[in-house]
């Protein structure tokens, strides 16, 4: 997996609410999804905010950023960036 495990569970739970089991194999192919989408975004931002590219550090930042309302992927990792520098998660 290219994100924490748990976090890729935290965050197919915040998107899919209503899905009550998913097996292993769907939690790998939905962080497959999430590194095409989010990674190199999450990745440049990190760069551009100072914030360490740690698996910790990206993990929680894809989180913040899958959930924002924003439409563009560039505005929703913002959104988790700046977010993640508000409240300074802690592994």
């Amino acid at each position: 997996m290219t994100y924490l495990r748990n976090v890729v569970i935290c965050t197919y739970r915040a998107l899919h609410p209503d899905v009550l089991e998913v097996s292993e194999d769907r939690l790998e192919k939905f962080d497959e999804s999430l590194r095409k989408t989010f990674d190199d975004e999450i990745r440049k931002q990190a760069d551009d905010n100072s914030i360490a590219k740690t698996s910790f550090n990206l993990s929680m930042l894809m989180f913040f950023s899958s959930q924002s309302t924003a439409q563009a992927v560039t505005t929703q990792v913002r959104h988790g960036c700046k977010f993640f520098l508000s409240v300074s998660p802690q592994p």
